[in-house]
């Protein structure tokens, strides 16, 4: 391939596609090994490049490589899968302290800079302005309880 008058050949630019995967991964999935996985792919796609593979079927094989090896790595590589998490998972979470804001005509429970549905465990009704703790998530809703008397946080 030519780029400016230089001719790179094209498993090098593979190979500059998998380190800037796997350098993206650690900078903004924390290291949960997703891009990584596609990192991987994009090294088989370098090596074909490098054998002589066609164009076309060095993406068909970071493609299916990418395809393979994230699924795979989220659900079939023990202890890998409960490194990964969706964004709105709590992650220790539990024993936080969320504020009650009004957003719009419903309360919603702020936690950090992130506003979610809360619902009281004993099933009353929160106000405006009252802390509680995060007890559990359940999809987006937040299940948070008044905090105990004498009790510090958890």
């Amino acid at each position: 391939m030519e780029w400016g008058g230089v001719i790179f050949p094209v498993w090098l630019l593979w190979l500059a596609a998998a380190a800037a995967l796997a350098l993206a991964d650690l900078a903004l999935l924390g290291g949960q090994l997703l891009l990584v996985a596609a990192g991987l792919a994009a090294l088989i796609a370098a090596a074909a490049a490098a054998l002589g593979a066609p164009f076309v079927g060095q993406v068909w094989l970071f493609l299916g490589g990418t395809a393979v090896f994230v699924p795979a790595l989220i659900f079939g590589i023990p202890g890998v899968r409960r490194r990964w998490r969706a964004p709105g998972d709590l992650d220790g979470k539990r024993g936080e302290t969320v504020t009650v804001v009004a957003q719009g005509d419903r309360l919603v429970g702020k936690l950090k800079s992130d506003r979610y549905p809360i619902q009281l465990i004993d099933g009353s009704t929160p106000e405006e302005g009252e802390e509680l703790v995060v007890d559990r998530m359940e999809g987006i809703t937040l299940f948070v309880e008044r905090p105990r008397r004498g009790a510090g946080r958890r």
